[in-house]
C-alpha cells in the first residue's frame, strides 16, 4: 500500500485513485529476522532458613461441674415367669382367689381337698385341676383358686303377707341355706370386674335379697296351682319350691352370670291373718237396783260408777301395697327416691337396680 504525494491518499496502483497522480514507486520490505532469545542462566531459588512454628503454652480444659443426673421416679419391674418349685392356695384365703402372676412351664402345682384350680391362657380357661399334686405342662397367663363345692349362705327373711286362690291370707317368712358355685371363674371375673378376690360379704348379700324374691315367686307360682297355705309346710311343697328357685336363678338374667345356686335346706312359717272387727263406739252398761234389804249370805251391792268413756281405737297401719305398685322412699337423708314394688313385704327395686327391704311407714305409693 502506497500514499499519494499529492493528496495523501492511500493505493497501491500505479496513480492515484483520488487526484490521478503518480502513486512512488513501493519498497519491498525486508524479510524480518527470526527472533533468537538471548541465553538465560539456570533459575536457583534463593536458600530459605527452616519455618519454626512459635512456640504455644499447652492447652488447658475450663473446669467443669460434675454431671448429676436429673431425679427419676422408679419403674415398677413388670410380673416375671413364677420360678418357685410349689404353687398353692394362700392361707387364710376367701372362696375364689386369683393368683395374679405368669406361672412358668415346670411348676409344682398343689390342689388341696374340695379346691380346684383353673389355669387361664388368653384370658381364657384353658385347663382344670382337681385335688392332688400337680406339675404343669405349659406356660399359663394366671390362674384361679375356687372352691369346687362353693360356699354355704345363710337367709332368713320375711316374705311378706300372700294369699291364695280361696281368698286366704297369711304372713309368710323363710329360713334356710343357698350353696352358691363359681361355674366358669375366668368368665365370671372378667363380667363382674373381680381384680384378685372374690368378696364374700358383698356378694352374700346380693345372693341373699336374690334368693329371697326367687322363693316368694315360687310361692306364688305354687299357691296359683290351687294350693293351700297348709301345704307349703310339706316337704314335696318345700323340695318343689327349692327346684323353682334354683331354675329361676339359672333364667334371670338379674343374676350373677356363670353361677349358679342350690337351696340345701328351706324352712317356711306361716301365720294367718284374720281381719279383726272393729270397736264399738260407745260402751253401753246397765245396773239393777239393789235390793230394799240385807238378804242373808248375799254379797252387798256395790254403788254404781259412773260410765268409763270409750278409748278410740288405733288408726290401722300403713296398706301394704300390691307388687309392681310404683312408690316413692323416704331416705334417711330427707330425700324420696322412686322405687317398684317387687314383694308386698315391702321389698323394691330402685332404679339403678338395689333391692331392700324397706319399713311400710317409709313407702308412699305414687298415685
Amino acid at each position: 500500500m502506497a500514499r499519494c504525494t499529492q493528496c495523501g491518499a492511500e493505493g497501491d496502483g500505479r496513480f492515484c485513485g483520488t487526484c490521478g497522480a503518480r502513486m512512488p514507486e513501493q519498497v519491498a520490505a525486508p524479510a524480518p529476522m527470526p527472533y533468537a532469545a538471548p541465553p538465560q542462566a539456570p533459575y536457583a531459588a534463593p536458600p530459605q532458613a527452616p519455618y519454626a512454628a512459635p512456640p504455644q503454652a499447652p492447652y488447658a480444659a475450663p473446669p467443669q461441674a460434675p454431671y448429676a443426673a436429673p431425679p427419676q421416679a422408679p419403674v415398677a419391674p413388670a410380673p416375671q415367669p413364677v420360678k418357685a418349685r410349689e404353687v398353692r392356695r394362700p392361707k387364710p384365703s376367701p372362696f375364689a382367689v386369683r393368683f395374679g402372676a405368669p406361672i412358668d412351664e415346670g411348676t409344682k402345682l398343689v390342689v388341696e381337698q374340695g379346691d380346684a384350680f383353673f389355669g387361664l391362657r388368653f384370658g381364657a380357661c384353658t385347663a382344670t385341676w382337681e385335688k392332688g399334686t400337680h406339675t404343669i405342662g405349659e406356660e399359663l397367663e394366671d390362674g384361679w383358686f375356687v372352691l369346687r363345692d362353693g360356699f354355704e349362705i345363710r337367709v332368713e327373711a320375711p316374705l311378706g303377707v300372700l294369699e291364695d286362690n280361696h281368698g286366704n291370707r297369711a304372713r309368710v317368712g323363710m329360713k334356710g341355706n343357698v350353696r352358691l358355685r363359681i361355674d366358669e371363674p375366668g368368665d365370671f371375673a372378667a363380667a363382674m370386674g373381680v381384680e384378685g378376690v372374690v368378696d364374700l360379704d358383698q356378694m352374700s348379700a346380693r345372693v341373699r335379697s336374690k334368693v329371697v324374691h326367687l322363693v316368694e315367686e315360687a310361692i306364688r307360682d305354687l299357691l296359683a296351682k290351687d294350693r293351700y297355705f297348709t301345704s307349703l309346710r310339706s316337704k314335696k311343697a318345700t323340695d318343689e319350691i327349692s327346684k323353682e328357685t334354683r331354675l329361676k336363678w339359672a333364667g334371670d338374667p338379674d343374676c350373677d352370670p356363670f353361677t349358679s345356686i342350690e337351696v340345701t335346706r328351706l324352712d317356711l312359717s306361716t301365720e294367718t291373718v284374720v281381719d279383726e272387727p272393729a270397736p264399738e263406739s260407745e260402751a253401753k252398761f246397765e245396773f239393777e237396783p239393789p235390793p230394799a234389804g240385807p238378804v242373808l249370805g248375799a254379797v252387798p251391792a256395790q254403788a254404781p260408777q259412773p260410765a268409763v268413756a270409750s278409748v278410740p281405737a288405733e288408726p290401722p297401719g300403713p296398706a301394704l301395697p300390691p307388687d309392681g305398685a310404683h312408690v316413692e322412699i323416704d331416705w334417711g337423708n330427707g330425700q324420696r327416691y322412686p322405687a317398684v314394688v317387687r314383694a308386698s313385704g315391702c321389698l323394691v327395686r330402685f332404679e339403678d337396680g338395689q333391692e331392700h327391704w324397706i319399713a311400710l311407714d317409709r313407702v308412699h305409693v305414687v298415685k
